[in-house]
């Protein structure tokens, strides 16, 4: 009885181990056979991803070339002359924090218009530097949010650095307020200071806003 038990395990194994052979073997016919096919579609997934490559940057430099007309057209509407190199590093710069905190190229723009007039070396009264006009204190804190290596008031009449701070200081507002508007407002009056009169129901100043926004219908075509 035992001699039977064993060899039906015996027999049992034996057809396990050759269902796993043919299974294996009938792997390696599939992939000999269709290798051609596999090979086709590996290389058709790796020209996909180089043509969504391609059209990524194709979409990025003609965005970019958008935001360069538009700031030269608003150059020239309001009568500024700026160096070409100039005008393509504000362009570029623009081009790239707008996309990046979600504002049209057209309000920093009138922004800059507003604050500066496209001076890079613009200071005001009260101390306010570059392109965006923004208070050493305020750029030196945001700086640090952001992570950019503050290296004294110097570094705000860098064209990239002041727009990327100003527009990162901007966007903050934006999602304080709840309203581009107010943050446009806040941005000239001080946050606390507009908070301040919200809450008493206070009228607000409007002058700022008027300005800038004025300046946006003009960059808007």
């Amino acid at each position: 009885m035992k001699v039977f038990h064993r060899t039906g395990i015996l027999v049992f194994a034996l057809v396990g181990i050759t269902l796993m052979v043919g299974t294996l073997a009938l792997s390696l016919v599939a992939e000999y056979m269709y290798q051609p096919q596999l090979r086709a579609l590996h290389d058709m997934e790796d020209l996909s991803k180089v043509q969504r490559a391609k059209l990524r940057k194709v979409s990025l430099q003609n965005r970019q070339l958008i935001t360069l007309v538009k700031v030269r057209e608003f150059l020239h509407e309001n009568r500024i002359s700026l160096p070409p190199g100039d005008v393509w590093n504000i362009a570029s710069s623009i081009d790239r924090v707008a996309h990046k905190y979600h504002f049209e190229p057209e309000m920093l723009l009138a922004i800059i218009h507003t604050e500066s007039a496209f001076r890079n070396d613009a200071v005001s009264s009260k101390g306010a530097v570059g392109l965006m006009q923004l208070l050493p204190s305020t750029a030196e804190e945001v700086a640090r949010e952001i992570e950019v290596e503050w290296t004294g008031d110097q570094i705000l009449r860098d064209p990239e650095i002041n727009i990327e701070l100003g527009s990162y200081y901007l966007a903050k507002l934006r999602d304080r307020f709840d309203s581009l508007e107010a943050a446009v407002m806040a941005y000239n009056e001080g946050p606390n200071r507009l908070a301040r009169l919200q809450q008493a129901n206070a009228a607000l100043p409007t002058f700022y806003r008027d300005r800038v926004y004025g300046n946006l219908r003009q960059s808007s075509y």
